[in-house]
């Protein structure tokens, strides 16, 4: 793979025989490109090719859906509308000794940004809180 293909992209595909080696066999020049002439892949194929002509009929293919990326996600946030908040919190992965230091500046009072509720903790002494 040279470059992404996208949604909607036409793509061209080019096989040429560029040798014939022993027996049946043969070596395929593969190149694909897209709607805009730059090619997306590119490489070579070694092939058993087939002894008698083989014709078959066209047929349709049925339609693929491939993923589109942030589809999930917008299906939530779509399922959300309409609906009133709700109180969340969001805590990332860290050592005890930084959420004992959070804990200790929220029950001193000297943070309370992004808290709009009391804590729990509130009638507790520190030490109780804060082993």
């Amino acid at each position: 793979m040279i470059a992404p293909v996208g949604m909607g992209d036409t793509v061209i595909v080019r096989v040429e025989v560029t040798e014939k080696q022993d027996r049946d066999r043969l070596l395929l020049a593969c190149t694909c490109r897209n709607q805009h002439g730059k090619v997306v892949i590119e490489g070579e194929a070694r092939v058993i090719a087939p002894r008698d002509k083989v014709c078959r009929p066209r047929v349709v293919l049925t339609e693929v859906h491939l993923h589109v990326q942030g589809a999930q996600y917008a299906r939530l946030i779509a399922a959300t509308e309409g609906r009133a908040p709700i109180r969340t919190a969001v805590v990332r992965p860290c050592d005890v000794l930084l959420v004992r230091g959070g804990l200790v500046w929220q029950c001193k009072g000297w943070s309370t940004r992004g808290c709009e509720a009391q804590p729990v903790w509130k009638n507790r002494s520190e030490t109780n809180v804060l082993p």
